[in-house]
């Protein structure tokens, strides 16, 4: 089945608002067929822009025949995300930081029960509701722990509670204990991970507003294990979007012989839980700024419609592409267009690889 492309963007509001700057700009993503502005608007609990800014934005956009909606960084990320760690604000200091399993705070990441951070979530989430939004992705780091194989999650007091109190049977170990016993599938690992799934699921339901359809970003290889449980989610929210995480934004991770195949199974496997072509996003990130050359941008490009992918979303931290990404893009477009419509999509499930 053959499956036309979209094209997606997203950005500070700012980055639009510059008169000096705008006209090009939309005249570069005009060019690369880029239908949707995603528009950044809060991350870290660090409110992105004003309401008068966010409008301003939005208006413009529309003006110009782009469909618009929103992206929030809502809990943070545990580690540099943004322009390549330089300026990645921290978490306010009345949230709860997330805490491994070590009793350490894991740097610039609430919690995902931290009560302040939903309620303030939800607020911002409304707002944007308000503001005619319809559409919000939750991005990095709406996950329980970083990339890799090892077992995740958040191990603070209210975590540690919710888990006992789920599963009382294990209330005799310590999270230490939790972390060096549990042996991937077995009952511990199982109960663990399906306490840390609820977390997630249960922050989705007390910030989305009703008619807001969300969208979650999930890491190269996120699975139950950071307490991401797309297949679900996606029962609670069927019309739930999810861009599926790729890694290899640059070129040296994305060279690497392994890279294209490891790309591969990480998209099929979550589009096997996505359960459809239509509510999938590409992970089409260049990180740090310019890191991912303009040539290697577009390879990926080309390796996500053969993976099945046909919304490609266009990331870029905090900055905005450079004109030679623009350029490169719109003249490969009629070949990934072709391409789009030639290629057959897999979405059967593949096993996980972990290199990068």
């Amino acid at each position: 089945m053959s499956h036309a492309l979209h094209f997606h963007y997203d950005f500070i509001p700012s980055e639009i608002l510059d008169p000096a700057t705008r006209e090009l700009r939309i005249a570069h993503m005009k060019s690369a067929g880029v239908e949707t502005v995603w528009l950044d608007t809060y991350a870290y609990g660090n409110v992105l822009a004003s309401r008068e800014e966010t409008l301003a934005a939005k208006k413009l956009l529309e003006s110009h025949g782009f469909c618009v909606q929103a992206l929030t960084v809502p809990v943070g990320h545990g580690g540099g995300a943004l322009n390549g760690g330089a300026g990645d604000p921290g978490i306010p200091a009345h949230w709860q930081g997330r805490i491994n399993a070590q009793g350490q705070v894991v740097p610039f990441t609430s919690c995902v029960r931290c009560e302040a951070m939903i309620k303030e979530s939800r607020d911002v989430a409304e707002e944007l509701a308000d503001m005619g939004f319809t559409q919000l992705f939750y991005d990095d780091d709406l996950r329980v722990g970083p990339w890799g194989p090892a077992l995740q999650g958040c191990c603070c007091g209210a975590c540690m509670q919710a888990f006992y109190a789920k599963y009382p049977r294990y209330a005799h170990l310590t999270a230490p204990e939790i972390f060096a016993n549990a042996t991937e599938g077995d009952d511990l690992w199982c109960a663990w991970s399906d306490v840390q799934c609820d977390a997630i699921l249960q922050f989705i339901e007390k910030t989305v507003p009703a008619g807001m359809t969300p969208g979650i970003m999930v890491m190269h290889n996120g699975d139950r294990r950071h307490g991401v449980d797309i297949a679900r989610i996606k029962a609670a929210f069927p019309q739930l979007l999810v861009r599926v995480g790729e890694a290899h934004f640059e070129d040296a991770s994305f060279t690497q012989a392994q890279a294209e195949q490891a790309i591969t199974n990480s998209i099929q496997t979550h589009l096997s839980l996505v359960g459809n072509i239509r509510d999938a996003f590409s992970e089409s990130t260049v990180y740090p700024e310019n890191a991912l050359s303009p040539e290697n941008l577009v390879q990926k490009l080309r390796l996500e419609i053969r993976a099945g992918l046909r919304n490609l979303y266009l990331m870029s931290g905090f900055f905005f592409l450079a004109e030679p990404y623009w350029q490169a893009i719109a003249a490969a477009r009629p070949e990934l267009e072709e391409l789009a419509q030639s290629a057959t999509t897999d979405q059967s499930a593949k096993d996980f690889i972990w290199q990068i």
